[in-house]
């Protein structure tokens, strides 16, 4: 029952109940009065409440976007400040540890070489935090970007002192991808092999890239610990960031494996449908 036809109620209430105990003069004036109270009343409710009230729900749900849109950009920024700073914390972690354990050993030129890697490390950290937090009006990574990135990346490792061997199969050129897609499949290569080099202590890893009918295939594994190990080292902790990556693009992501065996993860992402038409 709406507000308006609450008070009218109350106001024929009121006014059955005067009549009954009112001679017949001041009941038509009672009536007349009650009657311009109550128009004044549902006038009021009409033109001046209910739309405060309308203001005030419009506020609230501006609130709740807001709220949405910031918790939103809080999670997109603990995703970006994860991926892109992951790699060289675990890298510059790598080398100062084997400083540490190698240090008597190693000559002068080589401990030069060493500092002058941390160094290098160091400023790419703080071009990455740079990035991040600069507003961009567009990103991603083209398929030819995507490539060289996977190059770059592979060989990084390759070149550190991590006792793991990385093989990359990868076509030179791949077909086009929209640049979200290539972000998110760079940075899921860069997270996957982030989490062998810190918990798999594997010996071999091997990354492929494949083209197929509308999608880009992506397949890592290696012949580490496997499921049990990983998963207790917090593996799915960083995944999880590029899973609802892959999800927001209608991607998919499996991982599977088992102790003594490696991990196996393959991603899905898809292509542009006139990529998907010409396959």
């Amino acid at each position: 029952m709406t507000q308006e036809k609450k008070i009218i109620l109350l106001f024929a209430a009121l006014l059955g109940g005067m009549l009954l105990s009112s001679r017949f003069e001041d009941s038509v004036r009672l009536c007349i009065t009650l009657l311009l109270l109550s128009g004044a009343c549902v006038f009021i409710l009409r033109h001046v409440l209910r739309p405060w009230r309308e203001h005030e729900a419009g506020l609230h749900r501006l609130i709740q976007q807001l709220q949405a849109a910031q918790d939103e950009e809080r999670e997109s920024l603990a995703r970006d400040l994860h991926d892109g700073l992951g790699q060289s914390l675990t890298v510059i972690g790598l080398t100062a540890a084997f400083l540490e354990r190698n240090a008597d050993r190693l000559n002068p030129a080589l401990l030069r070489e060493y500092a002058g890697d941390l160094q290098r490390d160091l400023q790419a950290c703080r071009r990455q935090l740079q990035e991040i937090l600069r507003p961009r009006q567009s990103g991603g990574l083209t398929a030819d970007e995507l490539v060289t990135a996977l190059q770059e990346l592979v060989s990084c490792w390759q070149q550190r002192a991590t006792g793991i061997e990385f093989q990359l199969s990868m076509p030179t050129a791949l077909p086009e991808v929209d640049g979200e897609v290539g972000l998110t499949a760079y940075r899921l290569v860069q997270e996957a092999l982030t989490n062998v080099v810190r918990h798999s202590a594997a010996r071999c890893c091997r990354i492929a890239v494949v083209p197929g009918r509308g999608e880009l295939q992506l397949r890592i594994e290696d012949d580490g610990r496997g499921m049990a190990v990983a998963a207790n080292s917090g593996l799915h902790c960083g995944l999880l960031g590029i899973r609802e990556r892959l999800t927001k693009i209608g991607g998919h992501l499996s991982l599977s494996g088992a102790a003594g065996q490696g991990m196996h993860l393959q991603a899905r992402l898809p292509l542009p449908n006139s990529v998907a038409r010409r396959s």
